[in-house]
């Protein structure tokens, strides 16, 4: 029997899913755990061409029912799929409206890019409410492609013992990690398993040095790009091959430019709308917030354009600055970031992870000294030490709370 998922106790058949009863309401509001439940959901709106809005697993009643209020008041297109909230990195998260369209188009060019097919067992280590995690189910559900649910444990090393139980357990072929989850995986001893096919690596920024740890283990990494306002992964680099500082070529059918310094996107796997204070209606091109450089069909991500650091009239990219700090053998992670000063407007800071064996006196002085290569203005003039860069639910670095941390701790 072909599968279609396997879960904690349960197996079901790609036959097993024709007899999955419609949805009840117009727009399925679901906390998006790793059940039976979601993947059934999920399936119900792809076949019947229904709208779902996924919320946190452990979404309170009263957080659902916002989320119901919130959709109930939204005008959304006929071919309405999914209502996704953004991860809301670097403000207030918005409603992105995706099509059955988009996902169709999201599948197609993704499984050719990656070569996904029925023989493929994808492991989902994402959250299933963001579009990473549900982008997973669609691509699997198109490719006939079985989904492996196993709820994991935390960050650190029994989250890397239960991964490579799974691994091993499902023999599983492919799985979507974020950089917070490499870097775990990176540093186990073990060589990857022969029969991983693609580890697709994606949600912010994925360090070469990261990368190749984990390359120099087995793993097949493949780095993405890609926003909620684009179904996911729309570019990435071609399976089998090095990964640099750049994140690869567009996938069939995306299109890239680079206007005023800033990406733009053209795909059929575009959101249709965007809701916030005001709905947004999306065109052919969507213009992002994230600075890059176009070699070709070679696209090089450079960061955000509103995390740039404007210090005494000088612009610092924070992406160099973390790259230099985590190159240093003492800072396992980095996240840089300007905070506000009298003298300059804003200064470099940053908050740091340090290896364990180090300590956290003079953290200031010692970074200032490390990083004489960098020019004055790029080096973090405030550095906090921390035990855990905070993070979002689906493992993005929380850029507002490390800053909050910085502001408020006492100088070292």
């Amino acid at each position: 029997m072909t599968l279609a998922l396997i879960a904690p106790g349960v197996t079901l058949g790609l036959g097993e899913l024709d007899a999955v009863d419609g949805c009840g309401a117009a727009v399925d509001v679901l906390r998006a755990d790793a059940s039976v439940g979601t993947f059934l959901a999920i399936h119900r709106a792809l076949r019947q061409r229904k709208v779902l809005s996924p919320v946190p697993a452990a979404a309170t009643d009263q957080e659902v029912e916002a989320r119901r209020i919130a959709v109930a008041g939204l005008t959304t297109r006929a071919d309405a799929f999914a209502l996704i909230a953004t991860s809301g990195t670097s403000g207030r998260p918005r409603l992105v409206e995706l099509s059955h369209g988009a996902a169709a188009a999201h599948a197609a060019s993704s499984n050719a890019h990656l070569v996904l097919d029925v023989d493929d067992r994808w492991l989902v280590a994402l959250p299933l409410w963001h579009v990473g995690g549900l982008a997973t189910i669609v691509r699997c559900r198109a490719a006939r492609a079985t989904v492996v649910f196993d709820p994991p444990p935390p960050l650190g090393p029994t989250w890397v013992d239960w991964l490579r139980a799974c691994v091993t357990r499902h023999r599983i072929t492919r799985l979507s990690l974020v950089p917070a989850q490499l870097d775990c995986l990176a540093r186990d001893p073990r060589a990857a398993p022969p029969w991983v096919r693609t580890v697709l690596i994606g949600g912010q920024a994925l360090p070469p040095a990261m990368a190749a740890r984990a390359i120099a283990h087995g793993w097949p990494i493949v780095a993405s790009y890609g926003l909620t306002e684009s179904f996911g992964m729309c570019i990435a680099t071609p399976p089998g091959t090095e990964v640099d500082d750049s994140v690869g070529h567009p996938l069939p059918g995306v299109r890239v430019r680079v206007v005023r310094g800033c990406l733009e996107i053209a795909t059929p796997s575009l959101a249709s709308a965007i809701h916030g204070d005001r709905t947004v209606p999306v065109g052919e091109w969507l213009r992002t917030a994230d600075r890059a450089r176009a070699d070709g069909d070679r696209v090089t991500i450079l960061g955000r354009a509103d995390d740039v650091v404007v210090t005494g009239g000088h612009k610092v990219d924070p992406l160099e600055v973390e790259a230099a700090l985590t190159a240093l053998d003492w800072v396992r992670d980095a996240v840089v970031f300007g905070v506000a000063d009298d003298r300059f407007g804003e200064v470099v800071a940053a908050a740091i992870v340090l290896e364990d064996t180090w300590a956290t006196g003079g953290i200031e002085a010692r970074t200032w000294a490390a990083l004489q290569h960098l020019p004055r203005h790029k080096r973090p003039r405030r550095v906090c030490a921390v035990a855990r860069l905070p993070r979002l639910p689906n493992h993005k670095v929380d850029r507002i709370a490390a800053r909050a941390l910085v502001s408020k701790s006492p100088r070292s």
